[in-house]
């Protein structure tokens, strides 16, 4: 009865682990996407606006970036609350 009740135990924790690495995995994509995707709307804008100094460009592009982070990890802690 114990070994029955250990290897059920045992079959529930790979199985929450596996749970585990598939949401990281995607989490971490959605992360990465919605940070590229921000930090090229960033460079877009920069350069549409054809700024005459390249610190006031990248300062752009780097806010966005840092737009794109903190939402990243807003979704992962409602998603880690759920």
């Amino acid at each position: 009865m114990i070994k029955a009740y250990r290897k059920l135990g045992e079959v529930i924790t790979e199985r929450i682990n596996k749970e585990r690495k598939s949401w990281y995995r995607k989490s971490k994509t959605v992360e990465a996407s919605m940070h590229m995707g921000l930090t090229a709307i960033g460079s877009g804008i920069a350069s549409y606006l054809n700024l005459p100094y390249p610190e006031l460009a990248s300062l752009i592009s780097i806010l966005f970036t840092g737009i794109g982070i903190l939402i990243g990890f807003q979704e992962r802690i409602q998603t880690a609350s759920r």
